[in-house]
């Protein structure tokens, strides 16, 4: 009897070890996701209302291009947003990243959003088209959208007294670790937070410096603490990061330790960014979401809402002052310091050091009449190296000298604010000698033929007409038009010569007005340079629009918010219909640097800043 009770025993335990084991590892084989995925936050709304496209793709397989969004017929593009999801599903952690976008219906009716197109590691993935229904609305205007967050999937109640999965496991020999993770660096156990003592799971934030200046680095830290081998899915959900530029990708590390006989799991993300609003702003709270399993409830916990406060930049900055915030060098160097006229020159211009380089405008330099000087182009080498943006920013301008000589370029000035010194401090580079040689090119000869003086055959010499034609008399020399042009022209000439080196004269002793009178020619020719199919296409379009309002202004503009900008362009005149349209123009380059490039949009833009751009000229 005994042998029989205990092997009914055995085998009773071994049907439920087997069913455990395929509930355990049902959600791996749920979670083995696509490599680009979309989908939309409901399919029925009206014209009142937002929808949030989403586009989640497995950073697992790496090499990933932000998504093409296909011709959104029948919806306008609000706004942007990205996030990163992190899942943890039995011990075993992924990672997403999800492309938000918020969309308002323009018309009504059954609409098609396209699929939308992912390039990973040199391959194109496609999601499916998602259809939508949009019917009329009230026509009252919608509210701002928030961004989508996680859903919550309720768990199963827990059984009172009922083992959790890990230790009825655990009980049957078989205890499941998680395979352990080669990336995970040892903790101190004093650095954990005391609440971990009365807690399995918990979450933390901060920001390294809760009052910034403008435009000066920050790093928030967010800090998720678990038991080793938890099992279920659990998903992050990061902040939005609103009236922030976000700088890259975030910087994921992992951490272990023992608390109390567990062993403990923390990951740590680490995100830098760079405050584009002055006052008070809000970073509101990352959670994560357990979405539990059979025998555990699932449950979300989310950090506080962390509170920064944004200073304005202090007054008194150097008139080239463009907005840039850190600590910076510049240097400068052409390609060849010997060359003849004609022959092109390299001037490159390197901006290096640590702070807000991808947002500042660049600096300004003179170049002497005896150059031509075409457009320059800069390129960003910028990465993040312990919590700070660091690298460098390339000018290359080419110059073509229109004669021979030793010149000198000038020293070129690049100031910024130090938020270490509190101080607006300038660096400089060298100034540099080009010596320029003649072309070299040697007109030819003009030879007389059949000169006598020269020898050559002479011709016959014929005598002049000594009688006067009846029929014409003698016209006195002051009655001849041509005698009185010969005496006014060169005094005109001579009068706008003297206008000319009076204005040339004063442009030089006020470069601010030269700058202001060739402001919208300047903007021309840096948007004709632009190619609207570049990544940095927005971005470049919104400097050449901030640069030419500053030489218009006689003061920077960079870092000012919209309602600031449009005060000073009210003040100067600027009707309120032109000053919408600087802060759409702005708007839609800040929004384009998140979204993906479309051509026509990007021709729209070109062609509506450049007559922006004219209609301004005319008032300031």
């Amino acid at each position: 009897m005994d042998v029989n009770m205990k092997f009914r025993q055995k085998f009773y335990l071994a049907i439920v070890s087997t069913l455990l084991l395929g509930l355990l590892a049902m959600p791996a084989f749920a979670q083995s996701p696509d490599i680009v995925t979309a989908e939309v936050d409901r399919r029925d709304l009206t014209t009142d209302e937002f929808l949030t496209l989403s586009v989640i793709i497995n950073q697992a397989f790496g090499g990933i291009s932000e998504p093409i969004l296909p011709p959104l017929h029948g919806f306008d593009l609000i706004g942007t947003s990205t996030s990163l999801n992190m899942s943890i599903v039995n011990g075993v952690q992924s990672t997403e990243k999800v492309f938000n976008y918020t969309l308002h219906p323009s018309s009504v009716g059954d609409q098609v959003i396209g699929p939308v197109t992912v390039n990973v590691n040199g391959q194109d993935y496609h999601t499916n088209p998602i259809s939508v229904n949009v019917s009329q609305g009230t026509g009252q205007p919608p509210s701002q959208p928030t961004n989508p967050s996680m859903p919550s999937v309720p768990g199963f109640p827990s059984i009172p007294g009922f083992p959790s999965i890990g230790g009825l496991l655990k009980q049957f020999g078989l205890d499941m670790q998680a395979t352990p993770d080669i990336n995970v660096q040892q903790l101190d156990p004093a650095m954990l937070p005391a609440e971990l003592l009365e807690n399995d799971y918990l979450v933390e934030a901060e920001v390294d410096n809760p009052a910034p200046y403008l435009g000066e680095q920050i790093t928030y830290t967010f800090r998720y603490y678990r038991p080793v081998g938890s099992v279920g899915t659990q998903s992050y959900q990061s902040p939005d990061f609103s009236g922030f530029w976000v700088h890259s990708e975030p910087v994921e590390n992992h951490f272990g330790t023992q608390l109390g006989g567990r062993n403990i799991r923390m990951t740590e993300i680490k995100q830098v960014l760079l405050p584009t609003v002055i006052g008070e702003v809000e970073i509101e709270s990352a959670q994560i979401t357990s979405e539990g399993d059979i025998f555990n409830r699932g449950f979300t916990i989310q950090t506080p809402p962390e509170l920064v406060t944004v200073q304005p930049l202090p007054d008194g900055a150097p008139a080239g002052f463009s907005g840039a915030v850190g600590e910076f060098n510049i240097m400068a160097e052409v390609d060849h310091q010997q060359t003849k006229v004609n022959d092109a020159v390299t001037l490159k211009i390197i901006i290096n050091g640590a702070g807000n380089l991808e947002t500042f405008a660049d600096p300004e330099w003179e170049i002497g009449p005896q150059w031509r000087a075409f457009d320059s182009q800069a390129v960003n080498n910028i990465f993040s190296q312990e919590g700070m943006i660091t690298g460098e920013r390339t000018i290359e301008q080419v110059l073509v000298p229109t004669m021979a000589g030793d010149f000198t370029i000038p020293a070129i000035q690049f100031s910024y604010f130090d938020p270490a010194s509190e101080t607006y401090q300038t660096a400089s580079t060298g100034a540099i000698e080009i010596s320029v040689a003649p072309d070299g090119s040697v007109t030819a000869p003009v030879t007389i033929e059949n000169d006598p003086i020269a020898g050559g055959p002479t011709r016959e010499i014929r005598p002049l007409k000594s009688t006067l034609n009846s029929s014409s008399l003698p016209i006195h020399l002051t009655q001849n038009a041509s005698f009185w042009l010969l005496w006014i022209v060169p005094l005109f000439l001579l009068i706008g010569q003297y206008g000319w080196h009076k204005r040339k004269e004063n442009s030089m002793k006020n470069p601010q007005a030269k700058r202001n009178q060739k402001a919208a020619k300047k903007a021309y020719q840096a948007l004709k340079a632009v190619d609207i199919n570049s990544p940095e296409y927005y971005s470049s379009v919104g400097r050449i629009m901030t640069t030419y309002l500053s030489d218009k202004l006689n003061r920077s503009v960079a870092g000012l918010t919209q309602a600031e900008l449009s005060g000073i362009l009210l003040a100067h005149g600027v009707s309120r219909e032109l000053v919408e349209q600087v802060r759409t123009c702005l708007t839609i380059s800040e929004m384009g640097q998140y979204s993906p490039i479309h051509q026509a949009e990007s021709k729209d833009l070109h062609l509506e800043t450049k007559s922006l751009i004219a209609n301004l000229d005319k008032v300031l």
